[in-house]
C-alpha cells in the first residue's frame, strides 16, 4: 500500500526532499538584510533548507580590484551606467533598472559571476594584456526585454588582472 506524505506518494519522494516540502510548505523564514551581510544571510538560509552551501570560489580583493569601474552600455541612445564597486571582499553591482542596488556578484569562476537573487550572469572581459575592458550581461528575457548587453569600462584608468 502506498502511504501519503502531504498529499504526495511518499515513494516518489525520499526523506531529504520529504522534509524539504514539508519546510517549504509549513515555514516560512524572514530574514533581516539590510546591513549586507550575505554571507550570513546564505548560511542562514541553508540552515533553514537544512542543506549544505556549495563550495565558494574565493577570489583575492587585489584580484577583485580589476573588475571596479563603471561601464557604459553598447550601441543605446539612453545607455545604462553599471557602478561595480568592491566592499568587504565583495563584488557589487548597482545602476541597472532590473538589479537592486549594491547586489552582490557571486563568483562561478575567475572572470564570471551570478548576480545575486536574480537569474543572472556577468562576465568580464579582458583583454591579452590583462585589462580588464568590459563586461557582459547575460540573462532571460524579463518584462521589459531582455537583459543582454555589453558594457565596455568607462574609467582610463589601467586596472589588470593579476
Amino acid at each position: 500500500m502506498m502511504s501519503q506524505s502531504q498529499g504526495y506518494p511518499t515513494f516518489l519522494l525520499s526523506a531529504n526532499i520529504q522534509i524539504l516540502l514539508h519546510k517549504l510548505l509549513y515555514f516560512i523564514i524572514t530574514i533581516e538584510n539590510s546591513h549586507g551581510e550575505w554571507t550570513r544571510y546564505y548560511q542562514q538560509i541553508a540552515n533553514f533548507l537544512g542543506v549544505v552551501p556549495l563550495r565558494q570560489i574565493v577570489l583575492f580583493e587585489e584580484r577583485l580590484t580589476a573588475f571596479t569601474g563603471r561601464y557604459q552600455e553598447d550601441l543605446k541612445d539612453n545607455p545604462i551606467v553599471l557602478d561595480i564597486t568592491l566592499h568587504d571582499g565583495r563584488l557589487l553591482v548597482s545602476g541597472h533598472p532590473l538589479i537592486w542596488m549594491n547586489t552582490p556578484l557571486l563568483p562561478i569562476t575567475d572572470i564570471r559571476f551570478y548576480v545575486s537573487s536574480l537569474p543572472f550572469t556577468m562576465q568580464f572581459i579582458v583583454r591579452s594584456d590583462g585589462f580588464v575592458s568590459g563586461v557582459e550581461l547575460n540573462g532571460p528575457e524579463q518584462l521589459s526585454g531582455t537583459v543582454k548587453s555589453v558594457f565596455r569600462r568607462l574609467n582610463s584608468q589601467s586596472t589588470e588582472i593579476v
